[in-house]
């Protein structure tokens, strides 16, 4: 009898570690409403129609959400099938706050399997382009600078992620 009350509390137990992951951006996961995205992190997120061409389809964002210590935007894709992305911006950072960011993901994700690309995006702004993948999310991240790398007057990020 003593044996199956501790066959019991471990099937209890592993029953309870087994955690099901759908994918998503921190407290979110693809497919929430508008509601479960604002109960998920805390605060609700303002409509957002700053984008004209729709591309980003980013209709709703937060201003001044705390991320690595800097205040950003979280953008967020919130449609009838649910939220299908995220993305999140901080500007006037620094080169070290930029290499902060992009350890935060290397430690969450590992080492990017792909070597980073840099890309010209017009008016001597160059983009450094970094992407992660994990089973159910592609991850984006975005270092953006004027001129030199290293003596940029004008640097920001940008973090997408997406859906598989």
């Amino acid at each position: 009898m003593r044996w199956f009350a501790v066959l019991a509390f471990l099937v209890m137990s592993l029953a309870c570690s087994i955690q099901t992951y759908a994918g998503g951006w921190y407290k979110t996961e693809w497919g929430m409403t508008e509601d479960d995205v604002a109960k998920s992190l805390g605060i609700y997120p303002d409509p957002y129609s700053g984008d004209p061409n729709k591309k980003s389809g980013f209709n709703y964002r937060i201003k001044d959400y705390p991320i690595a210590n800097k205040k950003c935007y979280v953008f967020f894709a919130i449609h009838e099938n649910g939220l299908s992305g995220v993305g999140i911006t901080a500007e006037d950072i620094s080169l070290d706050d930029a290499v902060d960011f992009r350890e935060m993901l290397v430690n969450k994700y590992g080492y990017p399997k792909e070597k980073d690309r840099e890309i010209n995006a017009g008016s001597n702004i160059t983009n450094k382009i970094t992407t992660w993948t994990t089973d159910d999310t592609n991850i984006t991240f975005i270092h953006q600078f004027n001129g030199s790398e290293l003596y940029s007057q004008y640097r920001k990020i940008i973090i997408q992620y997406r859906p598989k």
